[in-house]
C-alpha cells in the first residue's frame, strides 16, 4: 500500500490484467478516463475490487481500514491522531 500513488491503482488477482507496472485504463466516477500502473495485493482487499487514491476518487466515502500499533504506541493518542486525519 505505501506505493499508491495517483498514478496507480491497486487490484486483485482476479483481474483480467494484474500484471504488477502495467497500466489499465478506468473510468473514474466523474466520467473522467484515465490509465493507472497496476500494483497487485493478492490479499487482504476483501469485497473491494481496487483501491486509487482520493485525488482519484475525491468525492468518495472512507471505507474501513485496519491499523496496527506499533509497540509502545499509545492507543489513545492514535485514535485522536485517526479522528483528526479523517476530519481533513
Amino acid at each position: 500500500m505505501s506505493d499508491l500513488d495517483d498514478d496507480s491503482i491497486i487490484v486483485k488477482e482476479e483481474w483480467e490484467n494484474h500484471t504488477v507496472g502495467d497500466r489499465v485504463n478506468v473510468w473514474l466516477g466523474d466520467g473522467t478516463h484515465t490509465s493507472l500502473r497496476i500494483a497487485v495485493m493478492p490479499t487482504g482487499t476483501g469485497d473491494n475490487g481496487v483501491y486509487i487514491t482520493p485525488r482519484n476518487a475525491p468525492t468518495a466515502p472512507v471505507g474501513p481500514f485496519d491499523v496496527r500499533l506499533a509497540p509502545g504506541a499509545d492507543a489513545g493518542t492514535v485514535a485522536a491522531g485517526l479522528r483528526q486525519a479523517l476530519r481533513t
